[in-house]
């Protein structure tokens, strides 16, 4: 009811899409490799990780490496800040 009363703005909603495509994360499953780089898994093959730096907003799987605010990103965001 919010979207069809346009009462939540549509970032918000992106986020809370992409915190689905990726409640296959845990906070385990994220290593951090530097002090604003963080290793998320691909959802599709766990032996490949996508740096994600916050610093920089990027990361490195597809849509990251175009500057989307990815899945990945929204893992890092969800359960590394704080």
């Amino acid at each position: 009811m919010n979207f069809a009363h346009t009462c939540t703005p549509k970032p918000v909603l992106w986020l809370g899409h992409l915190l689905k495509k990726a409640s296959y994360v845990t906070v385990d499953l994220i290593q951090q490799s530097a002090d604003s780089i963080f290793q998320v898994p691909s959802e599709s093959d766990s032996s490949v990780m996508y740096a994600v730096s916050v610093s920089d907003g990027m990361c490195s799987c597809k849509d990251g490496a175009c500057g989307k605010f990815c899945k990945h990103q929204a893992a890092v965001m969800q359960h590394m800040s704080g």
